[in-house]
């Protein structure tokens, strides 16, 4: 074996070696950090065919009590829905219901997650990625439901929802750490319960195994739909 031959054998076994361990250095992106594109598909939203009639056998996301919880106006006023002012990378402000709301980017991107301050108004969603022509999808539908699919292809196959209906209806990742859907009178219709999770910079996150859950800044778990705490901890 020659000088040449040798070198390129060394080299070639160095680049394999790097990327053995390459999966293991990456981090998981954190909540505010520039998110890569995922390969791009439209997001026509389900048909209405597909949604979840009265009747039908899909699981349904009870809500915590809602005795006491402030209106969405009390809300604003306690500083629980503030969101940034100013368009922030992707996330751009809207006026719904005031321009302390923060819409996810739509469209043809992907966008996972909710933080303290963003909302999804009705016909809105965040969507995760899973493999091709696949994605999980949270929609807050016209009909005031809020519904997790699978969305393969053109196909939508509802999994769970929260059995609300109203008018203008619209989910809050709250400051104080709540989840919070409510009507377009600004009256609370659904709640995680978990309003004292807002010290832990509580934020909320779609998983492409079709988990949704409620991490703090540090990515601990604090609550989750499937396969974690099921119980409101703060």
């Amino acid at each position: 074996m020659n000088r040449g031959t040798t070198l390129i054998t060394t080299a070639l076994a160095a680049v394999l070696a790097l990327g053995s361990l390459a999966p293991a250095a990456v981090a998981q992106p954190r909540p505010d950090a520039v998110r890569a594109s995922a390969p791009t598909a439209p997001h026509p939203g389900p048909p209405k065919s597909a949604r979840p009639k009265k009747g039908d056998k899909v699981p349904t996301l009870p809500s915590a009590p809602l005795k006491g919880l402030p209106t969405l106006q009390e809300a604003k006023k306690k500083g629980l829905i503030s969101g940034p002012v100013k368009s922030q990378g992707g996330v751009k402000t809207r006026a719904f219901p005031d321009s302390g709301c923060s819409t996810p980017p739509q469209g043809s991107g992907y966008h996972d997650y909710l933080k303290p301050g963003e909302c999804l108004t009705r016909d809105k969603y965040i969507a995760v990625y899973v493999e091709a022509s696949r994605w999980y999808e949270l929609w807050v539908q016209d009909d005031g439901n809020i519904v997790l699919y699978n969305h393969v292809f053109a196909f939508y196959e509802p999994l769970w929802d929260t059995g609300t209906r109203g008018w203008n209806v619209s989910l809050w990742m709250q400051r104080d750490g709540n989840v919070v859907a409510y009507d377009g009178q600004g009256r609370p219709l659904w709640s995680l319960g978990t309003s004292g999770c807002g010290s832990r910079g509580a934020w909320l996150r779609l998983q492409a195994d079709a988990n949704l859950v409620l991490y703090d800044r540090d990515w601990r778990a604090l609550w989750a739909r499937y396969d974690g705490p099921s119980s409101r901890p703060c």
